[in-house]
């Protein structure tokens, strides 16, 4: 049982996502989960981190009620992430979003209800970070553009 942090793109290749994650030491690679795919546009693919949980994440923490033990690193940062989004928009990605799930099972097979909240990037903030609700897909995109 743990949180993971996953991403939802769109017209952007994963390798070319992971050429921008590198420098934040992140790795992604495609994630086969039944319910999440049945939940996303045509042209979207579903990525989670090569690494381990994200219980000791500060995305979220503004709205959890107790922290999770982790016997691991923190993970990137609110600004890290933030970051590698803006780089992603601007790499050419119609749009890219973080899902925070505590997941109690396997990432590939756990069902989760995903509600959508898209935010035009120019007003995504590290500190809204801070607040990503669970089970809110939180999409990035181009200003004047929904998802």
């Amino acid at each position: 049982m743990c949180y993971f942090i996953t991403v939802v793109m769109s017209g952007l290749p994963v390798a070319h996502l992971n050429e921008l994650a590198l420098a934040r030491h992140m790795v992604f690679t495609e994630c086969h989960n039944k319910s999440v795919a049945t939940q996303l546009r045509p042209d979207e693919i579903y990525l989670v981190r090569d690494s381990l949980c994200d219980c000791g994440t500060e995305l979220g923490s503004k709205l959890r009620t107790s922290k999770p033990k982790s016997h691991h690193p923190a993970g990137p940062s609110a600004e890290d992430w933030l970051a590698l989004i803006q780089e992603t928009m601007n790499a050419g990605a119609k749009r890219i979003g973080l899902l925070y799930h505590w997941y109690l099972g396997d990432v590939t097979s756990e069902t989760v209800a995903v509600a959508r909240r898209p935010i035009p990037v120019d007003f995504l903030t590290a500190p809204m970070l801070l607040d990503l609700p669970e089970d809110t897909l939180v999409m990035a995109t181009r200003t004047g553009h929904t998802c």
